[in-house]
């Protein structure tokens, strides 16, 4: 399984040089401050994996610490490593090259598939779910799947515009071919064609025009064929417009015989049906009269049977009203009875009812009184169990309360202690520096007088090499000293420079020294100052735990956030509170009536209940007989009210019987009447219907011959439609026609001689183009040249089809592949979604979509999500807390389902860093699946150490192997320091 070791940086941003960062198995946390690198570990990280980080682009050189001339960043996997360098300068990057870890992806899209399986960067502008979906659907086709498929269909597509470029290119030719053998052949034809219509000796133009005079006012001009040719065509149209009309006339004229006929018989039938319609309407005229006075005698009899019906109906309705009001008065008799019954019924239910809602009562109140017993009780014991946890919480309080004071004392005594270091640290640095700047100016003496005394030693040599040995003057001062004694001053002379650059080399010896020791000095004085900063910050953590169980104490609802001896007698008032409670409870509960049984409490209640339920059913039986009686009542009083004075039932069924016998007579009567005028109207209709008819007939009549006569005047002709007048017409239209059919013969004729004239011009016309197209060759030879070259650009379009088709089966196998490959990718949205829903708080996340496809041959991908009925692009709807878990959910589904590494690992630039604990909790949760079930090595940063902390423990309860790391500045920039 590979795992990185460990990473090497030196002078990588702002890390100092050679720092070596430990890198655990499966977890590890980096913990800093925003500023202090944690970005630039990751940017390390790409370095050493692509060779170049890519939001740097050209700008390489950044990475370098400033004031340092390059930088270095090495990853230790065991069985091989990966190691970049970036210089100041132009120096390209070196970088060691690929190894296993790649496998077989491009170099170039190294930083890309990075990005969608392992690291999970700052840049979230160019994060999947945010990128343009061309940007997106392009990281996807990075991916090592179908690599070589999306490649070849990429291909084909240019290879298909080749294709039907050439296509094109023979298909024109092959038509140009095609068009010069039609030409030819329709050349050919023509020619032939032309010859045929020449035969016989053929007219001059002149003869022509002469012979079209004869058929036109206009004067004929014989310059050319063509004018001719339109002169005949005029003066035919012109004959047969003329020989048009005189046919149609004819033809309508030929129907006037009809229309002669059929005036004759009209102008007869109508004389004799005016005198018929004159007898019919008399005749009309003599039944309406009758039919009017039946009209009367109906009125006058139904008037006379309609007053007896009336009195009939008024002595019935009497009658009615007087049976009524004699029933109603013996129903309100029964009825009052009745109520009576009823009113002593309803009395008697209410007095069972108080009875038994009495007992019930009396139960319940004692019912009541033990709940409420109970109910105290309960109260009681509640309000004691929390005196006691407060009490018990109260002690841990003093005892919390002690410790801290005891912490209190130890943190002032790390502050002293701090300060006194501080100070020491300070002297000591000073004497450090003091120290440095001696053994610079020592340095820097010893150089100088080094330098000196090789001047003069090579002088004083070079004067000594140069003396003679009889020679005795000084050459410097020029006095004379004799040889010896000039031999002995320059040797004394050379010997007193040696002590002073002895003392002097000594002197810078011990200075050196005194560094070193002010080193280590300084060393042990910042030791001691780490020790007690982390000694005081270790007493404050205690404290601040302390306090914070203190204020989760002191927040119970009994101390109120009061202070220790307020909280103390605050339980003392509560006990004593519960204690009188107590003895009141006591003394209530002697108190208490005998308290009966559940059983016999519902047989109360079911006595109370019954009793109500029979005192209700006789109101309402009471209600309902009150009302019928009053119903009655006014019914009596009403039908009292309209019989005034009432007669008895004998008079009234005497005048019914008499007023019945008369309605009978009265109706026999008016049905007599009303039979004879059914019989005169019935006369009247068939009168009315005689005349009708006859009346439409002689209309029928009149309106054939006024149609006979407008026929007649539209021909033209005048008078009365006549028969003689009509055949001489005839006989004049078929004289004209005859004279029309001879001049269109001789029309025609001409007509021909112009048509064997048009044919000579053709026939020459003809001939002059095909001696231009075959040129030396024979007309022949010519059309077999055209056949055989549309042959040659036939069987090449035939080929270039056929090579077509094969690519189309081929882009269409490709095009099968790439759809598969969409499939795959699509494989990582149901984890994805199960991802989210475990992260994402908004349940629409949870179905977040990835759509990939192909537009223009180019790969586009979209991440949705649903708003409402419709989708709208992830990014613009999650918040940035939502954009990082959409983000960081995708990386983890693609580094679980598209694996193109060995290296499963994970490499997060604080991605909670929008997250509160809870959220952030939920995140870890995941990650911790990935590390335990997967097999993850994981990097993770964060700025929170709250967070870190967190998601260490709940690595460590699970058994994996998690380190923190902090990045902390050290002397010559960044450092690292493991805490776990």
């Amino acid at each position: 399984m590979t795992l990185l070791k460990n990473i090497t940086l030196s002078n990588i941003r702002r890390f100092a040089a050679d720092v070596k960062v430990p890198i655990s198995s499966q977890a590890t946390i980096f913990l800093a401050p925003n500023g202090t690198g944690k970005t630039a570990l990751f940017e390390a990280i790409e370095l050493a994996l692509t060779g170049t980080v890519a939001r740097l682009n050209e700008d390489m050189f950044a990475l370098v610490r400033e004031g340092a001339q390059r930088a270095e960043v090495h990853l230790d996997f065991g069985d091989f490593e990966h190691r970049a360098i970036v210089t100041t300068d132009a120096t390209p990057v070196y970088w060691s090259g690929r190894s296993q870890l790649h496998g077989n992806v491009n170099q170039e899209d190294l930083g890309y598939l990075l990005r969608l399986t392992h690291l999970l960067d700052q840049r979230d502008k160019h994060w999947f779910i945010q990128e343009e979906s061309s940007s997106a659907g392009d990281q996807l086709t990075r991916l090592p799947i179908g690599k070589d498929a999306q490649y070849a269909s990429a291909l084909i597509t240019g290879l298909k515009q080749a294709v039907t470029k050439v296509r094109t290119e023979q298909e024109r030719n092959t038509l140009d071919a095609q068009n010069k053998v039609q030409i030819w052949n329709n050349l050919l034809q023509q020619r032939n064609e032309a010859k045929e219509r020449i035969s016989g000796e053929l007219p001059t133009f002149e003869q022509i025009a002469i012979a079209l005079q004869l058929y036109s006012s206009d004067q004929i001009s014989a310059d050319n064929l063509d004018s001719l040719e339109a002169a005949q065509a005029v003066c035919t149209s012109n004959i047969q417009t003329e020989l048009q009309g005189l046919r149609e006339k004819y033809v309508a004229l030929q129907q006037m015989n009809e229309v002669c006929s059929a005036f004759t018989l009209a102008v007869d039938a109508s004389n004799r049906l005016v005198e018929l319609k004159s007898t019919r309407q008399q005749a009309h005229e003599e039944a309406q009269r009758m039919r009017d006075a039946s009209a009367v005698r109906v009125t006058q009899a139904a008037a006379a049977h309609i007053e007896a019906d009336l009195d009939l109906r008024r002595v019935r309705d009497e009658l009615i009203k007087v049976e009524e009001w004699e029933r109603l008065h013996q129903t309100l008799k029964i009825e009052n009875e009745a109520l009576e019954r009823e009113r002593q019924a309803y009395v008697q239910c209410v007095s069972v009812r108080a009875s038994t809602a009495s007992t019930l009562k009396e139960a319940e109140d004692v019912e009541d009184a033990y709940i409420q017993w109970t109910a105290t009780r309960a109260d009681w014991q509640t309000k004691a169990a929390e005196l006691e946890v407060a009490s018990r919480m109260w002690f841990e309080w003093s005892a919390d309360a002690e410790q801290i004071r005891v912490i209190d004392e130890h943190v002032k005594s790390f502050n002293q202690s701090i300060e006194d270091q501080l100070r020491l640290l300070g002297e000591k640095v000073a004497e450090h520096e003091i120290a440095i700047k001696r053994a610079t100016e020592a340095r820097g003496r010893l150089h100088t007088l080094q330098q000196s005394s090789d001047s003069i030693r090579a002088a004083v040599a070079a004067i000594a090499a140069d003396l003679s040995d009889t020679r005795g003057d000084c050459p410097v001062c020029g006095i004379e000293h004799g040889v010896t004694e000039l031999r002995l001053r320059i040797d004394n002379q050379l010997q007193a420079v040696d002590p002073v650059l002895r003392s002097l080399a000594e002197y810078e010896r011990e200075c050196r020294n005194a560094v070193a020791q002010s080193v280590r000095n300084k060393d042990e004085a910042t030791q001691l100052y780490d020790q007690s900063v982390a000694l005081r910050d270790r007493a404050i953590s205690e404290r601040d735990s302390l306090l914070g169980r203190v204020d989760l104490v002191r927040k119970l609802q009994i101390f109120e956030e009061a202070n220790l001896e307020i909280a103390s007698e605050r339980l003392a008032a509560r006990r004593k509170e519960l204690d009188l409670a107590k003895v009141a409870l006591d003394e209530f509960s002697q108190q208490l009536a005998p308290r009966h049984s559940v059983e016999a409490i519902t047989q109360y209640r079911q006595h109370a209940h019954r009793a109500v339920e029979s005192e209700n059913q006789a109101a309402q039986a009471l209600r309902r007989r009150e009302t019928t009686v009053s119903m009655l009542q006014q019914q009596c009083e009403e039908f009292s009210s309209l019989i005034t004075p009432p007669r008895s039932l004998k008079l009234i069924k005497e005048d019914l019987a008499r007023l019945g016998e008369l309605a009978d007579t009265k109706l026999f009567e008016r049905r007599q009447a009303e039979a004879l005028a059914d019989a005169g109207e019935a006369n009247l209709r068939q009168s009315k219907s005689l005349f009708d008819g006859t009346h439409a007939e002689w209309q029928s009549y009149f309106d054939r011959v006024v149609e006979c006569r407008e026929r007649w005047t539209l021909q033209h002709l005048t008078g009365e439609p006549d028969q003689s007048i009509l055949t001489a017409t005839l006989a004049d239209c078929e004289s004209a026609t005859s004279r029309l059919v001879d001049s269109l013969a001789e029309l025609g004729e001409i007509r021909q001689d112009i048509a064997r004239l048009r044919g000579a011009v053709d026939y020459r016309k003809s001939q002059e183009i095909i001696d231009t197209q075959r040129g030396e060759r024979s007309e022949l030879d010519h059309g077999i040249y055209l056949i055989q070259n549309l042959d040659a650009a036939s069987n090449e379009l035939k080929r270039v089809d056929e090579r077509r088709l094969t690519l189309d089966t081929f882009s269409t196998a490709l095009t099968n592949e790439v759809e598969q490959i969409h499939t795959r990718l699509l494989d990582i949205e149901p984890l994805w979604q199960s991802l989210l829903s475990r992260i994402v708080r908004e349940p629409r996340f949870s179905q977040t979509g990835l759509q990939y496809l192909r537009r223009r041959n180019k790969a586009h991908a979209h991440v949705q999500v649903p708003v409402g009925e419709r989708e709208a692009p992830a990014y613009k709807v999650a918040s940035e807390a939502q954009k990082a878990d959409l983000q960081l959910s995708f990386l983890l589904s693609m580094a679980q389902v598209h694996r193109w590494s060995p290296w499963k690992a994970l490499l997060l630039d604080d991605p909670t860093q929008h997250h509160d604990l809870v959220h952030a909790s939920a995140v870890f949760d995941v990650l911790r699946d990935y590390i335990v079930d997967y097999g993850f090595q994981t990097i993770v940063t964060t700025h929170d150490p709250v967070q870190a902390r967190f998601f260490a423990r709940k690595l460590a309860n699970d058994g994996v192997q998690a380190q923190i790391v902090t990045l902390a500045p050290v002397a010559g920039g960044i450092g690292v320091h493991s805490l776990v």
